[in-house]
């Protein structure tokens, strides 16, 4: 498992947007990113009516720590694992797939 998909492949991406489950639901979204990209903007250039908003950060922290404690990165993997295989299973005894 990854935080993110591009960890999976041989890119940096340019940008990272991430949105509503970074807080719960709650009105939050980030831009994370490459720094000579992220210095680019001007000052208040990154953001927006999602940015900032206090109750939304402290769930996004809450979110970061259930995600961390339950191990959920790790088990998603796991899981992942388990899904592929037994797809190419299913696929081996399938005669037409997609």
């Amino acid at each position: 498992g990854a935080w993110f998909a591009s960890e999976h492949e041989v890119i940096v991406p340019d940008l990272i947007t991430t949105a509503k489950g970074l807080a719960g639901g709650l009105p939050l979204a980030a831009v994370t990113g490459r720094a000579d990209v992220m210095d680019a903007a001007h000052p208040g250039g990154i953001g927006g009516t999602y940015s900032g908003n206090p109750v939304a950060c402290a769930a996004a922290l809450g979110v970061f720590e259930e995600i961390e404690s339950g191990k959920l990165i790790e088990r998603a993997g796991t899981i992942g694992d388990l899904m592929v295989a037994a797809l190419r299973d299913i696929a081996t005894d399938t005669d037409v797939v997609g």
